[in-house]
């Protein structure tokens, strides 16, 4: 099994690991705390999308690989670990922050 890094970018197999259809594979980040990796075989992330909502506070603007795609944390969720592929790429120390920022927002439990 391949090492999974908190804030990389994955490409994600969202049909499951099995699925012929590569029609939904898309890029994901992964947020989840790597101490919860390898107990539940699953990981916590949150897609990227072409789709620009500048106006909404649950997404964050990052260059994936050269192309402008937003984080949506509006869209969090939990997948397989082998349903995750190659590592496209990686968030900045600065854009780690920003989205910790924002989901700590999001989800705070009071």
């Amino acid at each position: 099994m391949m090492k999974i890094e908190r804030y990389g970018v994955y490409w994600a197999d969202l049909d499951g690991p099995s699925a012929l259809n590569v029609a939904n594979v898309h890029p994901v980040v992964v947020v989840g705390h790597p101490s919860f990796f390898k107990p539940a075989e699953s990981v916590i992330v949150c897609p990227l999308t072409l789709t620009r909502q500048p106006d909404w506070e649950s997404r964050i603007p990052f260059i994936c690989a050269g192309i402008e795609t937003e984080i949506a944390t509006d869209q969090i969720s939990t997948i397989e670990q082998s349903c995750l592929k190659d590592r496209i790429d990686k968030l900045s120390p600065a854009e780690t922050d920003a989205l910790r920022a924002l989901l700590n927002q999001m989800l705070l439990v009071e």
